[in-house]
């Protein structure tokens, strides 16, 4: 099991609680009217633990040194899938669709997806540092905790991006270049020129000691874009992305033969300080009222899988123990019926001692309250020539041998004991009554 530590002074000073969608959307109100007047963009980030680094995938794992192949390997294996794709920046798009390392963080301007993502189950974690003071040895239990991680929420504002800004096409190109060998400044200026990324004119601009910082404050921000909507995913999601850039420059004796490298952080500065969080305990609870306003894994995620994967999550809620197969078996009804003689009949109930003699059977070898299993008795007996009909004694049986189950008998001594009062019930009717004759 995970263990972390609970950054308390983190969540007691920056952090908001969130224990239901109309407390969230309280405080997400509360952060629009900040906005009003202003035409920058609210966009949102939910993740399912509070201690994951805030990363674009191509920064984990060492891919960042590949990142040019993997940028490009796919536009040779299957052309075909990229013919109606015009730049860069919606080949990273789709690549991101399909689960590609790329340097796009996903964003949303719908606080209810972020909530959705945060909420989303990880599984449980071991959490240390819940308390402030632990002067007393006592304390140490109480300052560790196992549960399911804790979600959260990241916000900020920005003007949004569109695809066709000199900076997104830049930085797209940039990603697919290999950095490690070929990297001045001279070199990547004129690649980016022979690709049509820039003009000739704007890279002798660049090269130049005056304007050179330009090209550097371009290729060391980062930018929050609105994609063209080419999927329907996307547009559930209400998405957006931040395009990460982070590239290092070493300046020399000239611009010309400076260098540029990628490089890599975690991106925790490109939000607010303030962020929202939601317990371990209480997502569960959130995701149903997601659920009841249309937000949940169906809607958020068109693709059949996911439609059926909410389905089965949607109906396991609603299962009930069924009944263990058991195959007929006739020769247990022959027994029984050389056993009865078909003397047993609907009024063995009306015989007071009858129900004495098989409850206090049943309490001298179990040490569970019975009375479930007289019920399922007496309806059985209450049936007349039940002995002859296979069926009944089939479905008895079966019902006996759920309360037993229920009651902490492994289903192989349930069979057992089920067979054992079906006889014992039988015997004693018959003995009953024959008396009576």
């Amino acid at each position: 099991m995970e263990e972390r530590i609970f950054n308390k002074d983190e969540m007691e000073n920056y952090g908001i609680e969130i224990t239901s969608v109309s407390s969230f959307i309280d405080e997400v109100n509360k952060i629009k009217d900040d906005l009003s007047g202003s035409n920058e963009e609210l966009f949102f980030r939910g993740q399912k633990t509070d201690f994951w680094d805030i990363k674009p995938s191509i920064f984990r794992d060492y891919s960042l040194s590949v990142e040019h192949t993997l940028m490009q390997v796919p536009l040779l294996k299957v052309p075909h899938e990229f013919k109606s794709i015009n730049n860069d920046f919606e080949i990273m798009t789709k690549y991101q669709h399909y689960g590609m390392c790329t340097r796009l963080l996903d964003l949303t301007t719908n606080p209810l997806v972020a909530l959705f993502f945060a909420c989303e189950p990880y599984g449980e974690v071991y959490y240390k540092g819940l308390l402030d003071d632990l002067s007393k040895e006592d304390d140490k239990e109480q300052d560790s905790k196992v549960q399911e991680a804790n979600g959260v929420v990241f916000f900020n504002k920005s003007y949004p991006t569109h695809t066709n800004g000199v900076e997104i096409k830049v930085i797209s190109a940039l990603s697919k270049m290999d950095l490690s060998k070929d990297n001045t400044v001279e070199s990547v200026l004129g690649k980016l020129e022979e690709n049509n990324v820039i003009s000739k004119s704007l890279g002798e601009k660049w090269r130049s000691e005056d304007y050179y910082k330009e090209f550097i404050d371009i290729v060391q921000n980062n930018y929050v874009v609105i994609p063209p909507y080419t999927n329907e995913r996307l547009t559930r999601q209400c998405g957006l992305f931040l395009l990460v850039s982070c590239f290092n420059f070493s300046y020399t004796e000239s611009i010309k033969t400076s260098t540029i490298e990628k490089g890599y952080k975690d991106l925790r500065d490109e939000f607010d300080r303030r962020f929202f969080y939601i317990l371990g305990e209480n997502k569960a609870r959130i995701l149903d009222e997601l659920d009841t306003y249309n937000i949940n894994e169906a809607t958020l995620f068109p693709e059949l899988e996911h439609h059926l994967s909410y389905i089965k999550n949607k109906k396991n809620a609603l299962k009930i123990p069924s009944s263990e197969f058991i195959k007929f078996n006739y020769h247990d009804i022959l027994e029984n019926s050389k056993i009865s003689g078909g003397n047993i009949i609907e009024n063995i109930l009306d015989n007071e001692e009858f129900k004495l003699e098989v409850i206090k059977a049943l309490n001298e070898k179990y040490s569970f309250d019975i009375d479930e299993l007289w019920k399922v008795i007496e309806l059985w007996t209450s049936i007349v020539d039940w002995n002859c009909q296979g069926s009944i004694i089939s479905k008895f049986k079966i019902r006996i041998q759920r309360v037993l189950i229920d009651n902490g008998l492994n289903k192989e001594q349930a069979k057992k004991d089920a067979d054992y009062i079906c006889n014992n019930v039988i015997e004693t009717g018959i003995k009953l009554l024959k008396g009576s004759d």
